[in-house]
C-alpha cells in the first residue's frame, strides 16, 4: 500500500490513495456502513479522510467507544504484521462537537486530548458524512512521510447499534483497514498494522526536514539527526550543528573532573553532502556534550549551493546509566541516617530510582524526553532532602505520584495523591480525628491508570475548593478489577496516605467509575470500617469473571458488557446504613440501567442508605455531577461528625 504527496487537496477524492475498510466485528442485525479511507501526506502534516455512508453521529464514549468513531493507529515500523511501538488516536464527536484524543502509546493508555494541532472536522453528506482528520507529524514522532519510507497503519471505524434495547448491552460493529481483535485491548499491548509507503513524486521546491535519530543518551554517545532534503537538481548540502547547554546540568561534575575528563559545554559540527536529484535521506553525526545529566539545544542548518534553506532548534538530553547509579547509592546511603519519623516517605524515592531505570530503557528513541528529565530532577530533589534530614514529600501541593511497599510480596505500588492548598497550613504531626482534612479515595476505570483518575479535570476543581485531599491507587493494573492483590493494594494505599497525608481518618470516602465503581463497592463493602461512604459512577455490578464472560469486549476494548448481568460477587449481608452515592446514564451500553435499578433495590433491602442520580439520555460517562457528590459528601461527612 502507498500514499502520496498531497499535491491537490481540492481534488483529494482522484488524486489521494483510498481503500475500503471491511467489517470484522457485527451484531447479526446491524445496520452496517460502508467506510472508504483517503490519505495523502505532505512536509508537515498526515491527511486521512473517511467517508461514512450509512448510519453516524451518534456521541462517543472517550471519543470512539459506545458511539460512532474511528481509531487510528501509526507506527514507526513500516512493517505488515504486529508492532510494540504506536501511537492511537481516537476521533468523533462528543455532545455533537468533533473531538481528538491520544488513546495510547505502545501499550500505555493515555486517554488525553490529541497533541497540538490534532483536527477533526465532521461534515454531513446525503447518506452519512466525512470525517477529515489532520495530523501534525511533529504529533506522532519519529513517523515522518519524508524521513521514512514507510509507516504502520490501520484505521477502524465503530459504529453504534441502533438496535440495541436500553436493557441489554450493546456492541458496536467494527469496520478496520487489517483485521485486528486487540485494536483496543486493555490488557494486550501490540497491535496489526499494515504497511504504507510514502510515495514524495508530487514534491515540486526544495523542502527540509530533520529529526534527531535518538532524543535522549549518555554523555559518551554520538548525537545523529536524520535530515530530508528534496531538490530539483543535484546541488551541494552543508550541514551545521551547534550544540549547547539549554537547562543547567541536574548533577553536574566539579569543574576540575570536567576538564580532566575532556568535557565541554557546546560543540559545533559541518558536513557537506552531495545531494542526487529527488529526495535525500542524510545522517549527520557529531559528539555529544560531555558535560553530564542535562538538557542541550541543538540548533541544525541546511544550505544549498552556500544559502541557507533551512534551519530548527531541536533538543537532546543527557542521562546515563552511571548518573542513575550514583544517585541510588546516594539514596541508600541517606536511607541510613533517616529517622523514624521519614520512613512512610522512603517507597516514594525508592520508586522513583525504579520508575527511572523503566523509563531510560522503555522510552521510544523519538519521544520527547522532557518526562526523563523531569523524574531523575525529581529524584535528585527528593534524595538531596532525605540527605539533608527533610521529608522528601514535605510542602507538594497539587498532584504527585508516590508508592508503598506491598505487604503481599514486597513489591513497589503506585498511586497518585492531589493535596489542595488547604494541606499547607497544616503540619505533618499526629493529631485528634476531624483536625485533618477529608480524603477521597478514586479508583480508575479500565484501560488507564491512577494518573488519569487523579488528574480529572471535572474532578480537580472541586476538591480545591472543598478541600479535600486525593487517593487514587494503581491496583496492580489497568484492568485488575480490585479484587485479590488489586483490591488489598487500595487499602495499602489508603493506609499509605494516611502516613504521608494530613487525613481525617473518619472522613475517608471510596469512589469509582466503571470498572472502578465495581471496585467501590467489592472493596468498599468488604471494608466498612475504613470508609465512611461510597461513590459510584456508571458502575459495573460484577467483574467479567463472574459472569462467565471475557476480560474484554468485542475487539478487545473495555470490559465485556455482559459483566452488568450478575452482581453475586457483592457482599450485599454487609451494606446495612452503609451511605451509597450512584450515577448512572440511561443509555449507558456498556452497564444497562436496568442492572443499576436492580443493584439499587438489593442495595436499599440490605440497609444500606442510597442516593441516586439517574442522568437522561446520558451514556457510559459523559456526564457530569461532581458538584452533586461533593453535596453529597460534605453532608455524609457532617452526619459522621455529629
Amino acid at each position: 500500500m502507498r500514499i502520496g504527496y498531497a499535491v491537490s487537496k481540492r481534488d483529494w477524492e482522484k488524486k489521494w490513495s483510498s481503500w475500503k475498510l471491511t467489517v470484522t466485528s457485527a451484531p447479526a442485525d446491524a445496520d452496517l456502513p460502508e467506510v472508504t479511507l483517503w490519505a495523502a501526506f505532505d512536509a508537515d502534516h498526515l491527511y486521512l479522510v473517511a467517508r461514512v455512508k450509512g448510519p453516524w453521529g451518534l456521541d462517543g464514549h472517550r471519543s470512539w467507544r459506545y458511539g460512532d468513531g474511528l481509531q487510528v493507529i501509526l507506527s514507526p515500523e513500516g512493517t505488515d504484521g504486529e508492532t510494540s511501538r504506536y501511537l492511537t488516536l481516537g476521533f468523533s464527536q462528543v455532545a455533537g462537537e468533533p473531538v481528538a484524543i491520544l488513546i495510547n502509546r505502545n501499550g500505555r493508555g493515555l486517554l488525553t486530548p490529541a497533541p497540538e494541532g490534532t483536527r477533526l472536522a465532521v461534515v454531513p453528506e446525503d447518506e452519512g458524512a466525512l470525517y477529515r482528520m489532520t495530523v501534525p507529524w511533529a504529533a506522532v514522532a519519529p513517523v515522518h512521510g519524508l524521513l521514512d519510507p514507510a509507516m504502520g497503519l490501520n484505521v477502524t471505524y465503530l459504529s453504534a447499534d441502533r438496535k440495541a434495547r436500553l436493557d441489554a448491552p450493546a456492541a458496536p460493529s467494527v469496520l478496520q483497514l487489517v483485521p485486528d481483535r486487540d485494536y483496543d485491548s486493555d490488557t494486550r499491548d501490540r497491535r496489526r498494522v499494515v504497511r504504507v509507503a510514502f510515495d514524495v513524486e508530487g514534491l515540486a521546491k526544495t523542502t527540509v526536514k530533520a529529526r534527531p535519530s535518538r532524543t535522549f543518551g549518555s554523555a559518551e554517545d554520538d548525537i545523529s539527526a536524520e535530515i530530508a532534503v528534496f531538490t530539483k537538481r543535484a546541488a551541494r548540502c552543508e550541514v551545521v550543528t551547534e550544540t549547547s547547554a539549554a537547562a543547567p546540568p541536574a548533577a553536574p561534575a566539579p569543574p576540575r573532573a570536567q576538564a580532566a575528563a575532556g568535557l565541554r559545554r557546546a560543540s559545533r559540527s559541518v558536513t557537506s553532502h552531495a545531494l542526487d536529484p529527488g529526495l535525500n535521506r542524510l545522517k549527520h553525526n557529531w559528539r555529544a556534550p560531555r558535560a553530564g545529566a542535562g538538557t542541550y539545544r541543538v540548533s541544525v542548518q541546511v544550505s544549498l549551493r552556500g544559502r541557507p534553506v533551512w534551519e530548527s532548534v531541536l533538543s537532546y538530553y543527557t542521562l546515563a546509566p552511571a548518573d542513575i547509579d550514583r544517585l541510588e547509592e546516594r539514596y541508600r546511603r541517606a536511607v541510613g541516617r533517616a529517622g523514624r519519623r521519614l520512613y512512610g516517605s522512603l517507597p516514594s524515592v525508592a520508586a522513583r530510582l525504579r520508575w527511572l531505570r523503566d523509563l531510560r530503557r522503555t522510552l521510544d528513541p523519538g519521544e520527547d524526553p522532557e518526562p526523563l528529565r523531569r523524574l531523575f530532577e525529581e529524584a535528585a530533589e527528593m534524595v538531596s532532602a532525605l540527605e539533608a534530614g527533610r521529608d522528601p514529600l514535605a510542602g507538594v501541593t497539587g498532584y504527585q505520584r508516590r508508592a508503598f511497599r506491598s505487604r503481599v510480596d514486597g513489591s513497589l505500588q503506585p498511586y497518585s495523591v492531589h493535596i489542595p492548598p488547604q494541606a499547607a497550613v497544616l503540619a505533618r504531626e499526629p493529631r485528634p480525628p476531624h483536625t485533618g482534612l477529608p480524603l477521597l479515595v478514586m479508583l480508575h476505570e479500565s484501560g488507564v491508570d491512577d494518573v488519569a483518575a487523579a488528574r480529572d479535570p471535572r474532578l480537580v476543581p472541586h476538591l480545591d475548593k472543598y478541600g479535600w485531599l486525593l487517593c487514587a491507587p494503581f491496583g496492580r493494573g489497568r484492568s485488575g478489577w480490585y479484587v485479590g492483590d488489586s483490591g488489598r493494594d487500595v487499602v495499602e494505599a489508603v493506609e499509605a496516605a494516611e502516613t504521608t497525608l494530613p487525613v481525617d481518618r473518619k472522613s475517608v470516602f471510596l469512589a469509582g467509575f466503571s470498572m472502578g465503581g465495581f471496585g467501590a463497592l467489592a472493596v468498599g463493602l468488604a471494608s466498612l470500617r475504613r470508609f465512611a461512604g461510597l461513590v459510584v459512577l456508571s458502575g459495573f455490578v460484577a467483574r467479567p469473571a463472574e459472569a462467565g464472560l471475557q476480560a474484554e469486549g468485542p475487539g478487545g476494548g473495555g470490559p465485556h458488557p455482559g459483566a452488568a448481568d450478575r452482581q453475586s460477587a457483592l457482599p450485599f449481608d454487609r451494606a446495612e446504613n452503609v451511605p451509597v452515592f450512584l450515577a448512572h446514564g440511561t443509555h449507558d451500553p456498556a452497564v444497562p440501567v436496568t442492572r443499576v435499578r436492580e443493584l439499587i433495590r438489593r442495595l436499599e433491602e440490605a440497609g444500606a442508605k442510597v442516593t441516586y442520580r439517574e442522568v437522561e439520555g446520558a451514556g457510559h460517562g459523559g456526564y457530569d455531577v461532581w458538584a452533586e457528590v461533593f453535596e453529597w459528601l460534605e453532608d455524609v461527612r457532617q452526619g459522621v461528625r455529629d
